[in-house]
């Protein structure tokens, strides 16, 4: 009985279709800000600027930035170090909290950017979210 169990469980586990479930997208805010507690990594830069979205450091680690202890920075006063291209896919890392997102002083939302090491506005006239 126990083999015949088993036997319907396997042919129920590969022969039921398996239904691909998107994870949900990041949402927008009435000001186009990113809110909430997100981990979603990958986003895609969408800037009207032809010279790309700017992306911002200052001469701080990442670390001292995300430390609990650290005060909140004014990120869009922070020296430019790179321009992401237009359409540029990029990847978002997650803050010790777990989440992509880093408010500043004023209450909006940045995203840490791993391969540039530098910081970009979490809006949606400058980026979007997209699965990967």
């Amino acid at each position: 009985m126990k083999k015949q169990i088993k036997n319907i469980a396997a042919f129920i586990f590969l022969f039921t279709p398996t239904i691909a479930i998107a994870a949900e997208l990041p949402k927008t805010n009435s000001e186009g800000d990113y809110i909430g507690k997100t981990g979603h990594p990958f986003w895609q830069v969408i800037t009207s600027d032809t010279n790309g979205l700017s992306c911002r450091m200052g001469d701080m680690s990442i670390d001292d930035i995300v430390s609990p202890s650290s005060p909140p920075l004014n990120i869009n006063n922070l020296p430019v170090v790179t321009n992401l291209e237009k359409n540029q896919i990029i990847e978002a890392s997650p803050i010790p909290a777990g989440f992509v997102l880093k408010y500043d002083v004023n209450k909006k939302p940045w995203l840490f950017i791993t391969e540039s090491n530098c910081f970009v506005p979490a809006n949606s006239q400058y980026v979007k979210p997209v699965n990967k």
